[in-house]
């Protein structure tokens, strides 16, 4: 279970339906989705347990098949059918025809000008990230 006090109920809806998406499009363990809500003052996203190993080079090869995998799933477009988010920051995923654009637009210059010009968002991404 993930909840959070900070967290909106959107995110871990548009959580759901990203975890369900990459489970149709891959052979990865990735935990079903049971539920969603809200809870007294807390938000929270209920999932299948996965138990963790230690990583060994086995291990490593599935992932990377894994992710091959699914990356060979191809559209006519680069993007996706629904905004969601990277942690608690808003993402875009309007749709481009090449991946140079999307990447670059939906991506990097979203990013970097958040970075940039919102101090609020840069500090805010500094206090996301575990200490060194």
């Amino acid at each position: 279970m993930k909840f959070s006090e900070q967290l909106s109920l959107e995110i871990y809806q548009k959580e759901k339906k990203g975890l369900e998406a990459l489970k149709s499009y891959s052979g990865a363990m990735i935990p079903k989705v049971f539920g969603y809500g809200e809870y007294e003052q807390h938000s929270y996203l209920l999932m299948e347990y996965v138990a963790t190993t230690n990583p060994s080079s086995k291990s490593w090869e599935q992932l990377a098949e894994q992710m091959a995998t699914m990356h060979t799933v191809s559209e006519r477009y680069f993007g996706w059918d629904t905004a969601n988010f990277i942690g608690s920051l808003p993402q875009s995923n309007a749709t481009k025809d090449h991946w140079a654009d999307f990447y670059s637009e939906e991506r990097l210059k979203v990013q970097v000008g958040k970075a940039l010009y919102e101090e609020t968002y840069l500090q805010r991404w500094q206090t996301s990230r575990p200490e060194s």
